[in-house]
């Protein structure tokens, strides 16, 4: 959902197009926002429409080739540009590119571990830490993850790209529950942890 705002003057009506590359309205908005979730992908542009009258504005419609509407009308003299794409989740790895470590508590290894996504696009990135039955553990905007706290058992660490507002969050089933408030995609292959006992920082 994208809020517009128009700071000049206005006539006795106000609405807004959405043009697509080919400048045919593909949608008009009466109110100063629209969800463009609903088109599919592309770049479109929003201009502000100051009439009077009937409103003629509508999908298909050319708006250079068409009256706007029935009385008096002016078209704004810039646009804004909306590129809609879909997310990318991309891949995911350790830094020396493997996708899988055993931890073992008597080692001397690291307590914490460091994941990098590569190939997302599209939307913000955050990284998932959940247990063998898909639930969020943690969630990291570094890719970073403490280990010393997880109990003995299998973990895996995705990217997650999203739109909008973040909801996954510790206890979500990620198999069910909805992890943005628009659009997203998980990479497509997962970092798998083994955890064979509990850690216990010296």
């Amino acid at each position: 959902m994208i809020k517009f705002n128009n700071v000049a003057e206005v006539g006795p009506a106000y609405a807004y197009l959405v043009t697509d590359q080919q400048s045919v309205i593909v949608a008009v908005s009466t109110s100063d926002s629209f969800n463009f979730a609903e088109l599919p992908e592309g770049i479109y542009q929003v201009w502000g429409l100051a009439y009077s009258g009937k409103l003629n504005a509508a999908p298909g419609v050319h708006p250079i080739r068409v009256p706007l509407a029935d009385g008096c009308f002016s078209l704004s003299g810039n646009s804004l540009i909306v590129r809609r794409t879909s997310p990318l989740g991309g891949t995911i790895s350790l830094p020396d590119g493997s996708d899988f470590l055993a931890i073992c508590p008597e080692s001397n290894q690291p307590k914490a571990i460091q994941v990098e996504g590569r190939g997302g696009q599209g939307g913000q990135e955050v990284f998932l830490l959940s247990d063998s039955n898909n639930v969020v553990v943690e969630s990291s905007l570094s890719g970073r993850f403490a280990l010393d706290s997880l109990p003995k058992g299998r973990y895996l660490v995705r990217t997650l790209i999203y739109n909008g507002d973040l909801l996954a969050a510790a206890g979500m089933d990620m198999d069910t529950a909805k992890l943005a408030t628009s659009c997203y995609s998980l990479s497509t292959n997962a970092v798998s942890l083994l955890v064979e006992s509990p850690m216990r920082v010296p």
